[in-house]
């Protein structure tokens, strides 16, 4: 595989010392898209299935965030933008979703992919809903 004895070209010349700038190693899914967390040096990020930054959706690779990074809230919120949608999710800062999501006056609970897992509630009683006020309000159990 040419990219894979590309990467360990890499990694190698790492270890020799013969590169010392950030370098990001591409992850792949089986269809040849790019999974959508992708890490360097420094960083974990969001792409799409293109290789392409969504937003920015970037936390520090000693991040606690950066270990539970889905990027699944990213994805949806690029791809219904690009198709004009009017209700578009907020995104945890490692581009989960978040577990209280409001939309139309209406709030409820969502889990990891965000899907509804409770009842909607109006939004000023939004409180009263188990997931509201949560020490980790971005899905990163």
């Amino acid at each position: 595989n040419l990219k894979r004895g590309l990467i360990n070209t890499i990694i190698e010349a790492r270890r020799e010392g013969f590169i010392d700038a950030e370098v990001h190693v591409d992850i792949c899914d089986a269809d040849g898209s790019f999974k959508p967390v992708q890490r360097n040096d420094l960083s974990t990020f969001c792409v799409d299935q293109h290789g392409d930054r969504i937003e920015d959706f970037v936390v520090s690779n000693d991040s606690s965030q950066a270990t539970t990074m889905n990027c699944k809230c990213a994805r949806a919120r690029k791809l219904l933008k690009e198709n004009n949608y009017k209700d578009i999710p907020e995104c945890c800062a490692n581009g989960n979703y978040k577990k209280l999501a409001c939309r139309r006056g209406f709030c409820y609970c969502i889990d990891v992919d965000g899907k509804q897992v409770s009842v909607e509630v109006i939004d000023i009683h939004k409180k009263k809903l188990s997931c509201y006020g949560t020490s980790d309000e971005c899905n990163c159990e």
